[in-house]
Parts: structure tokens; sequence; C-alpha cells
């Protein structure tokens, strides 16, 4: 597979929508959230996904909770998510409300040289980059809304835009290997 040429595609993931409600409960939609997530808790929380999770052989090392108020726009950017010796680029994003179904994401592919622009942010005692573009340095790929799970290639430039007015949440994972074999199953 040619991992640059994939942008995203809609999963089926067969689970219990309690899961969401729970997990809502303990992490509710706020005006703006990123927050890791213990997996642990999330054994208790989401039992119908990760036991999905299990069933694929998929591994979450990571996962956020994420929410944006209406009308936020996210700024471009990608992610660079290294774990030991490999850097992970595959997300996958569960929709933490339905009424913020139409809210979308925009993928673009990068326009000359990849160049983002960098800038540090704090996690904890760690500095890490943020990898960001201005809208001359990238054009659209491609769109995907937030109506169930979805598998993203998060190497690429990409924007979440809530355009509705509901806050818009999503639970997303990364995993100890990227699961490409969900991009050719279904």
């Amino acid at each position: 597979m040619d991992t640059d040429s994939f942008y995203f595609k809609y999963i089926k993931v067969d689970y219990d929508p309690a899961d969401i409600e729970r997990f809502l409960e303990v992490y509710p939609l706020l005006r703006a959230r990123f927050d890791k997530v213990d997996l642990a808790q999330l054994r208790t929380l989401v039992p119908s996904i990760m036991s999905w999770f299990d069933s694929k052989g998929m591994e979450p090392f990571i996962a956020i909770a994420i929410s944006h108020d209406p009308t936020y726009k996210q700024q471009i950017h990608k992610d660079v998510m290294k774990n030991s010796e490999h850097e992970r680029i595959l997300a996958l994003n569960f929709p933490l409300n339905s009424q913020a179904k139409n809210s979308v994401t925009r993928m673009y592919s990068v326009i000359g040289e990849d160049q983002p622009h960098i800038k540090m942010t704090k996690e904890g005692n760690k500095e890490l980059p943020y990898y960001y573009y201005t809208e001359d340095q990238v054009q659209l790929a491609g769109i995907y809304m937030s109506t169930s799970p979805v598998l993203v290639n998060v190497s690429h430039p990409h924007s979440a835009y809530n355009c509705t007015p509901y806050r818009r949440g999503v639970l997303s994972f990364r995993f100890i290997e990227d699961p490409w074999f969900l991009v050719d199953e279904q």
C-alpha cells in the first residue's frame, strides 16, 4: 500500500452506543478539550470498542478525548506520534455526539516541498513540536464528516471544522502497530 495516497476511510465497527454514553459521563464534551484518556479505564467505559480492537489484534497505546465548540475551526496541521522506533500515522476516531455529525474534517495534500511551520507546545514537562500549515501551502484532498468511526492518516495536513450549533467530540486512538489491514477490509 502506498501510505502517502491514503487519507481516510470510514470503518464499520460493531460497538454498543451505550459505550459512548458511559464515556461522556466521565469525559463530557467541553468547550475545548484535548486530554489523554487512561487505557485501563477505557476497558470499563467502552468495553465493546476495546473488545473489537482485541478481536482485530489492535493494541492501543494512546487514546485522546477531543472536543470543540460550535464554529471552531482548527488550524491546518499534521500529527507526529512517535513511540519507540515507529512513527504512528493512523488514528481511529469515534464520534462522540451525533448532533455534530455534520462537522467536517478537511484533509489536504502539500503543494510543493513539505515545509510545515513549527511551534513548540507543552505537554506536561515535555516540549513537543506542533506542525502547522497556511492555506497557500496545501490543497484540499478530501472531506469526511463525523458520522461514524473513521481511520485517518494524520501524517497528512488536516483541519477539523465544527460547522454545527453543537459541540463536536471525538475519541481518538493510536495503536502499537498502525492497522493498515483496515484499509483493505470491508
